[in-house]
């Protein structure tokens, strides 16, 4: 048995940002060691204005339910490592716009609109996604003289693993993508 005690934060408002909000939540998880965020299930939505921080570590965040809203204009969550748990939440309205193109170069790929997962393994339990997006950026425009090669690579590995309590995995477009993660759904 694990004897070291989790610490655990409370999300207890809807705001966007200060004490007590989700933003404020995850910076706290981040910055020290904290490992469970749990959001008040009488929290009205939670509407992002900007970008959540991203998490980089062991994190469990259990929602009440809640709805947290990118309001069209932001990806919700991104995970860049750790095992990260989800549970309860909806996510909906993320969007995900990928960069223009330049110099007769493609536009670049946008990837989960409301969960973007570069690296590390998420679970998701009760989750839902609703109104998600993920744009892809416009081709540039090639003017005159030689297009050369960069010799620039990307790989987009995509969810490895899903696990699944029902073996049934439903969200809306653009709502998930993986880049080198695993995820339990």
């Amino acid at each position: 048995m694990n004897e070291r005690q989790e610490e655990t934060i409370n999300v207890n408002t809807s705001a966007d940002d200060g004490f007590g909000s989700l933003r404020w939540a995850l910076q706290q998880a981040e910055a020290g060691g904290c490992n469970r965020i749990n959001i008040n299930p009488l929290t009205d939505d939670i509407r992002i204005r900007s970008a959540l921080p991203e998490i980089h570590k062991n994190l469990e965040i259990n929602g009440g339910d809640v709805t947290i809203s990118g309001e069209s204009r932001n990806r919700i969550i991104v995970i860049r490592s750790g095992c990260v748990q989800i549970n309860h939440l909806t996510l909906a309205n993320g969007i995900a716009r990928g960069e223009d193109g330049a110099h007769g170069s493609g536009g670049a790929a946008g990837l989960g609109g409301a969960l973007l997962i570069e690296s590390g393994t998420v679970y998701l339990k009760a989750v839902s996604f609703n109104n998600n997006q993920a744009i892809g950026g416009q081709g540039g425009h090639f003017k005159s003289g030689l297009l050369k090669h960069s010799g620039w690579w990307k790989r987009a590995l995509g969810i490895q693993k899903i696990f699944t309590q029902r073996r049934k995995l439903s969200t809306s477009r653009g709502a998930v993508a993986g880049i080198d993660g695993q995820a339990g759904i």
